[in-house]
């Protein structure tokens, strides 16, 4: 089967996911025949050889869009195992697991991945995957206001991520800035907790770590030059001017933006 084959497939597929969204946009009924049709039509293009990542994607989204969430699930599964580094399909995972909700969700994010990686022949890159489900899983934490569950997660997301630059070092520049994404996130806890003299520590770490993460928002809309900037005011007003003075000095090599 080749490429011509390949695309008549993905078109096939597509016309078979459109009857069944046209008729939902167009409140008109729709059979559980056409949703089969659907499946059996990804069934064969999924085992085609050429099949791209992008077509699981489409997929998923399609089944979660007219509710058939086990469906749904297996193909997300089954794409992740044919390509495991697709940050598509582990955006989508992230949101399944997250959309759930209740209480636990959030062990259940990183559970997940510690599962997958104890699984033989769990891909290198899986450790960067999974310390980004767990940046995530720390800045929930944060939104609700649970700081010592956001300080672990963080602390997880850090060694994730030391693993994967040990394992792949290639992907040392990425792997650095999100560990500097993680030591803001934790001196902003920190400074939000009092505890003044970790806050400067940890963003002292998180700029030597890889400066220009100092630019880069989290999850909850902070950069860590907001954060190191409050530090440093709130340093000058407990009447630490050398701690204020030694964070303005990391900070003020960084190009004008970043400050």
């Amino acid at each position: 089967m080749g490429r011509a084959t390949l695309e008549t497939l993905r078109l096939y597929v597509r016309r078979t996911r459109w009857s069944i969204i046209r008729s939902m946009r167009q409140r008109e009924e729709w059979s559980a025949d056409q949703l089969s049709k659907a499946q059996g039509a990804f069934a064969v293009l999924e085992h085609h050889p050429l099949c791209p990542e992008v077509e699981y994607g489409l997929q998923y989204d399609f089944l979660v869009y007219v509710q058939a969430r086990f469906e749904a699930s297996e193909v997300l599964r089954r794409g992740l195992e044919v390509f495991p580094d697709s940050g598509g399909l582990h955006a989508r995972l992230r949101k399944q697991i997250l959309d759930q909700g209740g209480d636990g969700v959030l062990d259940g994010l990183e559970e997940t991945y510690q599962t997958m990686l104890a699984q033989p022949g769990a891909s290198p890159n899986l450790t960067w995957f999974a310390g980004y489900a767990t940046i995530v899983a720390a800045e929930y934490h944060r939104r609700a206001g649970e700081a010592e569950l956001a300080r672990g997660s963080y602390g997880r997301a850090i060694e994730l991520y030391k693993r994967n630059m040990e394992a792949l070092p290639e992907n040392e520049s990425s792997a650095k800035h999100y560990i500097a994404i993680c030591h803001a996130g934790l001196a902003r806890l920190s400074m939000e907790a009092g505890d003044l003299d970790a806050a400067l520590a940890f963003m002292l770490t998180s700029i030597e770590t890889e400066p220009l993460a100092i630019t880069a928002s989290d999850g909850l809309g902070f950069t860590g030059s907001m954060t190191a900037t409050t530090i440093q005011a709130r340093l000058e007003e407990a009447g630490d001017t050398a701690s204020a003075e030694r964070l303005k000095a990391a900070t003020s090599p960084l190009p004008s933006a970043t400050r």
